[in-house]
């Protein structure tokens, strides 16, 4: 049986809770509580992996990297959603970016990392893609590079559109070693 002081404890902390959760509710209910925006960012591990890739990949340190073992003509796709950092609502200031950063590794002509950012509309199941990049327009390196690149300005719209990242590392010959590291969405001044 409790005492008289834990049963005081306990709805002095229930209160705490229920006024807590009120606070909130009222704040979501009148629109002042909001999350400030802020960059997108992921870490290549967390995407999800078509099935036909699982084989062909090595996961280590947050790194997704082709298997030495794959074969030429060996691809990994991975999937990474994109979610409103600020409002589920109409494009404004706070949904938009222009800058994708890609942290990668591409050792030549024998591997490649591609990104793209798709758009899906969820009325008529057209997909778009909005911004792509390809290490290809990158001097080749046996270590990982972290590029940015510069893409026109995406006013995220969530009413009616999803968007992903579609990430593809690509071995098209022997001794090709693509790698993925992070990917970064941000507006830059």
């Amino acid at each position: 049986m409790k005492t008289p002081r834990e049963v005081s404890m306990k709805r002095k902390n229930d209160m705490k809770v229920f006024i807590l959760f009120l606070t909130v509710s009222i704040m979501q209910i009148s629109g002042t509580l909001s999350f400030a925006a802020g960059p997108w960012t992921s870490i290549a591990s967390t995407g999800i992996m078509t099935h036909s890739s699982l084989s062909n990949a090595l996961i280590t340190d947050n790194k997704v990297e082709m298997n030495s073992a794959a074969p030429s003509g060996s691809s990994i796709v991975l999937k990474y959603d994109l979610q409103s950092l600020a409002t589920i609502s109409a494009p404004d200031a706070s949904n938009t970016v222009n800058t994708l950063g890609v942290s990668f590794k591409d050792n030549g002509s024998g591997a490649q990392v591609l990104v793209y950012i798709k758009r899906l509309d969820l009325n008529s199941g057209s997909l778009t893609t909005i911004a792509t990049f390809d290490s290809n327009s990158y001097p080749s390196s046996d270590g990982w590079q972290k590029r940015t690149k510069s893409i026109s300005t995406i006013a995220f719209g969530f009413d009616g559109y999803a968007y992903y990242i579609e990430a593809q590392l690509k071995k098209n010959a022997s001794g090709g070693t693509p790698g993925l590291f992070y990917l970064l969405l941000f507006s830059a001044p």
